[in-house]
C-alpha cells in the first residue's frame, strides 16, 4: 500500500533532516509533512542559526587583541613614524 509506505516514520531520515536544518545547508531532499515535523524543523533551523551567531560571536571574541597589545602595536607604529621622519 503506498499510503503505508508514505507515511512510515523513518527516524535516520528525521535525524538527517533536523542536522540538514540545524547547520543551515537545507538540501530539501527530505522534508517535513506533518505539522509536528515541520515545528520540530523550525525550531531546528533556529537552534542552528542562534549557534552558528555564537560559534561566530565566539570566534571572534578569542582573535581580538586586548587592551594591552593593541597598546603595544600603538606603540610600534608610532615609533616606527617616528623613524620613518627623521
Amino acid at each position: 500500500n503506498p499510503f503505508e509506505v508514505e507515511n512510515d516514520l523513518y527516524l535516520w531520515n528525521a535525524f538527517w533532516v533536523m542536522f540538514v536544518t540545524s547547520t543551515t545547508v537545507g538540501y530539501g531532499d527530505y522534508t517535513p509533512v506533518t505539522h509536528a515535523g515541520r515545528l520540530v524543523a523550525s525550531v531546528s533551523a533556529m537552534t542552528g542559526i542562534v549557534l552558528a551567531a555564537v560559534l561566530t560571536a565566539a570566534l571572534c571574541n578569542g582573535v581580538q587583541w586586548t587592551a594591552e597589545e593593541a597598546a603595544a602595536v600603538h606603540l610600534f607604529e608610532r615609533e616606527e613614524a617616528r623613524r620613518a621622519l627623521g
